[in-house]
């Protein structure tokens, strides 16, 4: 029972869950069990629009059951420089009986209408952003177009990353182009290969994390690595992944090249070397950074199915351990980033 391939393959064996943490959705912040999103800040949408988009990621309209939420949900707001940020649909709705809910189903226990909140006589309610800075309820008519706050339940789940990638808060993250540098254009695309797109980076904590994966690899490609940030032909900047821009660390002169794409650079700088964001030309080539949501053993894409299970088609079976061992050879940097072990021959 010493020979490691044998350990390894009686925890496939016995699908030991890998990984067993609450997780929120892709660009969901986490706060007293439940997940929230800030959405539209780029395309605002009608309050039926905003419903079904908060729905494909298995989320509502915010409902909102205390004054501290609601100063939760304020803060998401008020953090964003986005002037869209000042009017945000909640899931609040009346009903065909004229009576508020929740779009989620959640009881109407706590309500912060503003001074004439329901004015309007409308049927759809948002948070509004007064003259002297309060945040409160108005009503409005369904059909107008804001922000919009999404809310789903944190879930506990066996949560994995895809092969080569590292997980970290709820996310995953791979530093690719090391040995074949790549345009902004064909990075962005060989991340979506994975399900990714070129990494967001939404506050101090997450650049640093991305720069610790930059800083731990000893090739100098890791010195200029694009993330997801570009123009794209509109003129400001957003995040490929649709995110919204609520945080940035451009260095000095970071915007200097008047360019559409951006890159994480690492610069001599008042005596020492800092990482921060400059523009650069999208055709030129550089290093990367892919960014996509852990996966519960239930999403994994075929690709890692099966570098983590063994197929009856592919002729392993449970009782060779030979077998397995040829395949978990060919697994094991999957194995090392969900375990922190290292697989040695």
């Amino acid at each position: 029972m010493n020979d490691p391939r044998l350990i390894f393959v009686l925890l496939f064996a016995s699908e030991i869950p890998i990984g067993i943490e609450s997780v929120c959705p892709l660009n969901y912040n986490q706060w007293n069990g439940a997940c929230y999103s800030l959405r539209g800040l780029q395309t605002p949408s009608t309050f039926p629009d905003a419903e079904d988009s908060c729905e494909l990621d298995g989320a509502h309209l915010a409902s909102i059951t205390s004054s501290d939420e609601m100063d939760y949900v304020v803060s998401l707001m008020a953090a964003s420089s986005s002037p869209e940020a000042s009017d945000s649909w909640i899931g609040l709705t009346k009903d065909g009986t004229g009576s508020w809910g929740w779009t989620d189903g959640s009881p109407v226990t706590f309500t912060d209408w503003g001074l004439l909140g329901q004015d309007q006589g409308a049927e759809c309610a948002r948070i509004s952003k007064g003259l002297f800075g309060s945040y409160r309820w108005q009503d409005q008519h369904c059909t107008e177009t804001f922000s919009y706050v999404c809310k789903t339940d944190v879930s506990t789940t066996s949560a994995v990353c895809p092969s080569n990638y590292n997980q970290w808060n709820g996310a995953c993250y791979s530093l690719r182009g090391l040995q074949t540098q790549a345009t902004f254009p064909d990075a962005e695309d060989s991340c979506k290969l994975d399900g990714a797109h070129l990494a967001s980076i939404s506050s101090s904590d997450e650049m640093d994390y991305v720069v610790s994966l930059m800083a731990a690899s000893s090739s100098p490609e890791a010195s200029n690595s694009w993330i997801g940030l570009t123009k794209g032909g509109t003129g400001s900047w957003r995040w490929t992944d649709g995110s919204p821009v609520n945080f940035t660390d451009w260095g000095s002169g970071g915007q200097n090249q008047g360019a559409e794409c951006a890159r994480i650079s690492k610069k001599h700088q008042s005596g020492r070397y800092r990482y921060s964001w400059h523009d650069q030309r999208c055709a030129k080539t550089f290093s990367y950074v892919c960014k996509t949501g852990v996966l519960t053993t239930a999403q994994q894409s075929s690709s890692d199915h099966e570098s983590l299970q063994y197929s009856d088609e592919s002729g392993i079976g449970a009782s060779d351990p030979s077998l397995l061992w040829d395949h978990l050879v060919r697994s094991r940097e999957v194995l090392t980033s969900l375990l922190g072990v290292s697989v040695t021959g």
